[in-house]
């Protein structure tokens, strides 16, 4: 009689990532770099580590796999250079809709609610308020400014988002159409 032992060898895995990288890359050298964080999150196991370039990455980071406490997976920045991981996106096309008042078109994710995300926009790292109704004429989320609805007109339902319209006698120097006609949606699990 005779024992066959098999033993099974698991190799952590490095991997790089960086801004001029393609994710097409297979990300295990400072030549083939993956161009997101989250390319590397999606296959990772536990012992591997992920070291990022430096730059500035734009996304949402959602690790597939997970470590564990004596094999945990490694995010670093590679060689101590300064990475930057941000939630927010450049909005470029801007232009003057009237007076010093700015528009520019954004893309169609910062429209889902879903995930009770809202839109900031930031200026010289300064956060400034989208046009809304009350309008907000102190920069500072603490102190909202607050109206009254003078007469609820109509509530639709569509999903998950609620629009009602209403009368508010508040917006002086406005036209008349445009008092008559205020809207708000809401995403229903942002308020309930």
């Amino acid at each position: 009689m005779f024992l066959v032992v098999c033993v099974i060898h698991s190799f952590a895995t490095t991997y790089y990532v960086a801004t001029n990288g393609n994710n097409s890359n297979n990300g295990t050298s400072l030549s083939t770099p993956f161009l997101t964080i989250q390319k590397a999150a999606s296959i990772a196991v536990a012992g591997d580590v992920i070291n990022v370039r430096a730059g500035t990455y734009r996304e949402t980071v959602i690790p597939a796999g997970s470590g564990t406490a004596g094999n945990p997976i490694t995010y670093q920045p590679y060689n101590n250079e300064t990475v930057i991981i941000s939630g927010a996106d450049v909005i470029g096309g801007w232009s003057v809709h009237s007076g010093n008042i700015y528009k520019a078109a954004m893309p169609s994710t910062f429209l889902d609610r879903s995930h009770n995300q809202d839109d900031q926009i930031f200026i010289d790292g300064k956060m400034m308020f989208c046009a809304k109704w009350p309008n907000q004429t102190v920069l500072d989320p603490t102190y909202p400014t607050k109206s009254t609805m003078t007469a609820y007109v109509s509530k639709t339902r569509s999903g998950n988002i609620t629009t009602g319209v209403f009368d508010d006698g508040n917006l002086a120097g406005r036209a008349t159409a445009f008092k008559k006609k205020c809207y708000i949606s809401v995403n229903k699990k942002s308020f309930f």
